[in-house]
């Protein structure tokens, strides 16, 4: 068979093209979304082993993703805030916390559980 019966007009050749353009789209599309998820759970991976070595992120090093973290400021204190990513503030008790004031983070530690011993 040849590909002028298989294909009798240049619009359906046409249309197979874009077909195809638009699936090599959505593949880029999804494996974009696919790095940066994978990228995301790597993070909060490091994160994870931070806490656990009990490590300060240096804000210099990189910033939170977002959320509720733990600070330390210029002056030594250790602040509970939240961190939005849009607009790059903290935000301390609903009042804008000063930027320049925090020089490390670490995420939020899971709170105590007492040992099922401890438990009446």
């Amino acid at each position: 068979m040849k590909i002028v019966e298989k294909y009798p007009t240049m619009e359906r050749f046409d249309y197979i093209v874009n077909r195809w353009k638009e699936q090599l789209i959505q593949c880029q599309t999804d494996t974009n979304e696919l790095v940066f998820r994978l990228s995301d759970f790597v993070q909060t991976e490091l994160d994870i082993n931070r806490i656990k070595s009990n490590r300060w992120i240096p804000c210099s090093e990189r910033m939170p993703l977002g959320g509720r973290v733990l600070a330390t400021t210029k002056q030594g204190y250790v602040v509970d805030v939240i961190f939005v990513v849009n607009g790059s503030q903290w935000f301390r008790n609903g009042e804008y916390f000063p930027t320049d004031t925090v020089i490390a983070w670490m995420p939020m530690p899971d709170a105590y559980k007492p040992p099922e011993s401890e438990v009446q």
